[in-house]
């Protein structure tokens, strides 16, 4: 389970928590640490909870049980949504594509520094696209000059309507971590919010001041300087969608960090629901765009800290004597 631990979330919120019973491992939903300024639908924290749940699949079958999932059509009320269950079934030999996945989990960090120059050759990019996707998600990889310059201008107004907002600013200050703070969760502050400010905008400066100008110049830049620009999306926009971004993703992460690309995110314009409105007609989508991703060659980046798995884990009830928990 500690490899589930190890997936991304939007401010490093780690928004998961686990029941374990018997055979059975449950995986909830942790609201009291949704974003309520960016993630008001909890969008993101349920595409969170599905790389986690990919992370245990995937650590399931290398050492080498099958699995059994369920996920719900929605999601149970608050306080704790139950997101998905698995099962661990009978033994079986683990795919050469699941040794890579799983090769990649304890690797993959999200790379906040600019990437070099070098061109993603376009095979990987077909491979990663055929391996990743998942039922009902797209993915597009933005090249052409005037799609990357398209994408650029929304990323620097999703910059601009953010941080004129106090509350956009309040929240993402709780989730800043000092340097010299003993901490498991949120952002290192020399790893930058949003994916770029410098180590001196402590929580107070971010807090206190509309950095807007220097922030969207910083992630124009770690975007125009990207080899490619990816973004996922759905047809439709419901919490089973969220799910399979979820999986997309992750997938996507680990088969792109199994090639030697690193990745980040630059999800401004998605979190601003006018800017994705008029995002999935600039890139001709079909549906909902749900992620923006930079891929890219680059020297590997610092892992952020991670919750241990006592702070997330509610209930463990060993297997019974006569059968586990269904």
């Amino acid at each position: 389970m500690n490899y589930a631990l190890l997936a991304p979330s939007e401010y490093n919120i780690q928004p998961w928590l686990f029941k374990v019973h018997g055979r059975v491992v449950e995986l909830y939903a942790d609201t009291s640490r949704q974003l309520l300024v960016v993630d008001r639908d909890q969008r993101e924290m349920m595409i969170a909870c599905s790389a986690a749940f990919l992370n245990l699949r995937i650590a399931l079958r290398h050492f080498g049980y099958r699995e059994e999932t369920f996920v719900p059509s929605f999601l149970d009320p608050p306080p704790n949504p139950l997101v998905a269950k698995i099962r661990m079934a009978e033994a079986f030999q683990c795919s050469e594509q699941d040794h890579i996945l799983f090769s990649a989990i304890t690797r993959r960090v999200t790379n906040r520094h600019l990437f070099e120059e070098r061109p993603v050759p376009a095979d990987v990019l077909e491979q990663i696209a055929q391996r990743a996707a998942v039922g009902g998600c797209w993915v597009r990889f933005i090249q052409s000059d005037e799609l990357r310059s398209a994408l650029g201008d929304f990323i620097t107004e999703g910059d601009r309507q953010q941080w004129a907002s106090p509350e956009f600013r309040e929240e993402l200050a709780h989730w800043i971590r000092s340097s010299d703070a003993d901490f498991r969760d949120g952002l290192p502050a020399e790893a930058g919010s949003k994916g770029s400010f410098a180590g001196t905008s402590s929580a107070y400066v971010v807090r206190t001041f509309d950095l807007w100008r220097a922030e969207a110049w910083k992630n124009r830049r770690l975007a125009a300087g990207a080899p490619v620009l990816v973004v996922l999306g759905t047809i439709s926009d419901t919490p089973g969608d969220w799910f399979a971004v979820g999986q997309t993703m992750e997938r996507l992460l680990l088969y792109a960090y199994a090639s030697g690309l690193q990745a980040s995110f630059v999800n401004q314009p998605i979190e601003v629901p006018m800017l994705r409105q008029h995002l999935n007609t600039a890139i001709h989508g079909s549906g909902y765009p749900q992620l923006i991703l930079r891929l890219g060659y680059g020297a590997p980046a610092p892992i952020t800290p991670r919750r241990s798995l006592s702070d997330v884990l509610l209930e463990f009830q060993p297997e019974k004597a006569h059968g586990d928990y269904l």
